[in-house]
């Protein structure tokens, strides 16, 4: 059973996913912000984050699906499972992507030849 607290949390990222869908399928650009900076130094951290967010997404809808009823606890364990390992490993990735977009903008600044 959820509390509020988690049922908000997934309602907030579920609304968010179709956000996520529509730039992981098209590959909206960022807009000029503080971070893209980072994103224009490694382009692969857009489409992984995207997918990082649809998973973290289908994660939710899974326990909202269990919570109204819609789907048995029975159902729901092999697919937060399968979902849990994919979000572990997703942002293991985000996190090596998060860490070669800040060592090559950290070498841009210094003027040093882009690897």
């Amino acid at each position: 059973m959820l509390n509020w607290i988690e049922l908000a949390s997934y309602l907030i990222v579920v609304s968010m996913m179709p956000f996520a869908l529509r730039g992981l399928i098209t590959g909206a650009p960022w807009h000029k912000n503080a971070i893209s900076k980072f994103h224009r130094a490694e382009p692969r951290l857009d489409p992984v984050s995207n997918l990082l967010i649809v998973l973290i997404g289908l994660f939710g809808m899974t326990m909202l699906a269990v919570r109204f009823g819609w789907l048995s606890a029975a159902t729901a364990d092999p697919i937060s499972a399968v979902i849990g390992f994919a979000i572990l490993g997703v942002s293991f990735v985000v996190i090596a992507l998060w860490i070669n977009a800040l060592r090559k903008t950290r070498q841009m600044a210094a003027g040093a030849p882009k690897m």
